[in-house]
């Protein structure tokens, strides 16, 4: 019979995450400004840009989450798109831009643009280069050429809110804990203990909510909360490196059985977030995993953006990003393929 369990959504605090404190250091991360969120920590690095270099322009890919628009307009620079022909953008997709900001997108963890980095350095030297690794936390490294690099934690780790940025440019660094965290940080643990049953989920689902509507109003003046801050160092990184890499292995060679793509070639060495797909017929098979108690994203929809997002309209009609998070074991990624098997065509 098969496990009703829930596959998806808000993370838990769980404290059998837990590691040691020396963990930390696998991401390779001495320095970085915190912020409370990945759009706070983008809207600083925006103000930076406009203080140390004058910068008056962003370019951004195509293929995008919205709030990164919100960011850049609540930091008042102008913006303009980039077209890119697959999720692995190679230098002739940014022939035509001039002297600026450029942002680059790690997307769900399974690219990585730092040899592209490497290439605008060199020929590029007119432009400020900032890497998006909210899906890409374990991307994070001093080394990089860019200018900024950036990630977000909530979406990946059991953690309420919470954003690094490395860079050696000065920015601006926020002190007052972040307000929105609180509701999130209630919400899930009272999630983790419904099968009490004191209450039912619109309890928490209202705090959820709350916390959400807040984010955008805590991103020029609030830091980290210190409890994120904790968390992050005592989480064990390359446990829950592991576990995701030998999950997306096991996706990664279910849909290869089924004749399913991947949206681009996913090496062994990457740390995914999710692991997208294409499907024709996706939102048939998005809803047959609903009734199945799996809650699979889609990255990411666009009506906020207008039919200024070419690549983003195609990717958001067929792209799913399957779940392989360190939530989730063999028997649940094995559950995601069967219902998958059944509905893809």
């Amino acid at each position: 019979m098969e496990t009703r369990s829930v596959i998806g959504g808000e993370f838990d605090i769980d404290e059998s995450c837990w590691g040691n404190r020396s963990n930390l250091s696998c991401l390779q991360v001495k320095s970085h400004y915190t912020y409370s969120s990945g759009r706070a920590a983008l809207y600083h690095i925006l103000k930076s840009c406009q203080s140390v270099f004058s910068a008056d322009i962003v370019y951004l890919p195509d293929y995008l989450c919205s709030t990164i628009i919100d960011s850049v307009e609540q930091a008042g620079i102008a913006y303009d798109f980039y077209s890119i022909n697959n999720l692995n953008i190679g230098y002739s997709d940014l022939q035509n831009i001039q002297g600026g900001v450029i942002l680059l997108i790690d997307y769900q963890g399974v690219v990585d643009n730092e040899q592209l980095v490497k290439e605008l350095k060199m020929k590029r030297p007119d432009l400020i280069i900032v890497k998006d690794l909210v899906q890409a936390p374990f991307h994070l490294n001093e080394t990089s050429l860019a200018d900024y690099q950036f990630t977000s934690f909530r979406k990946a780790f059991p953690v309420p809110d919470g954003s690094w940025v490395i860079t050696k440019h000065p920015m601006i660094q926020p002190e007052a804990p972040s307000r929105f965290s609180e509701y999130k940080l209630a919400a899930s643990l009272l999630k983790r203990n419904r099968s009490l049953g004191y209450y039912n989920d619109k309890v928490y689902l209202e705090l959820y909510e709350r916390g959400e509507e807040m984010i955008d109003k805590d991103i020029v003046d609030y830091d980290m909360s210190d409890y994120s801050r904790a968390y992050l160092e005592i989480l064990d990184w390359n446990r829950i490196a592991e576990i995701r890499k030998r999950n997306a292995a096991q996706i990664i060679e279910g849909v290869a059985s089924l004749g399913i793509n991947t949206l681009v070639p996913i090496s062994k060495d990457v740390v995914p977030l999710f692991v997208p797909i294409w499907l024709e017929n996706r939102d048939k098979v998005r809803k047959a995993m609903f009734a199945h108690n799996i809650f699979l994203p889609v990255h990411w929809p666009i009506e906020k953006c207008g039919n200024r997002l070419r690549s983003g309209a195609l990717y958001a009609k067929h792209e799913l990003s399957i779940i392989v998070d360190h939530r989730y074991d063999d028997q649940d990624m094995i559950r995601i393929l069967n219902i998958l098997e059944k509905y893809y065509k």
